[in-house]
């Protein structure tokens, strides 16, 4: 019987761009300590597709667990009056703090 690996694709994708940008950035660094000047364009786009591909990671962990991603953070939440007697919310109830004044605990 095989065993499962507790290491996802996601998880191996993000390894993989934090190693690389620990040597791209190095290796920056030793080309300014060298020539005292760095390529711009190519440190944006670099960042840009890494920090790219951590969004794409983000969006599969979403799908894969159901997470909704439409509409503007906040705005689909219940009021505190739809929530009060509703079971699904009933682990959240009562915690004593509120966020910000908006009326969910």
């Amino acid at each position: 019987m095989k065993k499962k690996s507790d290491l996802k694709a996601t998880d191996v994708a993000l390894i993989t761009i934090a190693v690389f940008d620990i040597i791209f950035v190095a290796f920056m660094v030793w080309l300014f300590y060298l020539y005292q000047v760095v390529p711009n364009s190519l440190i944006v786009a670099v960042f840009g597709a890494t920090f790219g591909e951590c969004g794409f990671c983000t969006l599969v962990y979403k799908i894969k667990k159901g997470v909704k991603t439409d509409g503007i953070h906040g705005t689909e939440l219940p009021t505190e009056d739809q929530t009060i007697g509703d079971p699904r919310y009933a682990e959240d109830e009562n915690l004593g703090i509120t966020d910000s004044g908006s009326g969910i605990y």
